[in-house]
């Protein structure tokens, strides 16, 4: 398990949990507002999904890909795998 804590309370940290692929659970300090506020924010294109998404590959190539995903060198934010 791990925690994410946020700057501040109510402010979602959104970054960090894209990066760390976590789940959310719980919340303490977050409202159902504050989702809905996220929610509001991705449907109008405010966070930059497409930037997150930094690498793609086709199912067949991922495993080929993984080496070169995990290495820091690679700047992988969030890879999919499409299929």
């Amino acid at each position: 398990m791990r925690a994410l804590l946020c700057p501040r309370p109510g402010e979602l940290a959104l970054v960090e949990r894209v990066k760390r692929e976590t789940t959310l659970l719980g919340s303490r300090n977050a409202t159902r507002e504050d989702f809905d506020v996220v929610f509001a924010m991705l449907r109008a294109g405010k966070i930059p999904t497409k930037a997150l998404n930094t690498h793609r590959a086709a199912l067949d190539d991922a495993p080929n890909m993984f080496a070169h995903w995990l290495r820091p060198s690679g700047g992988v934010v969030k890879a999919l795998i499409e299929i």
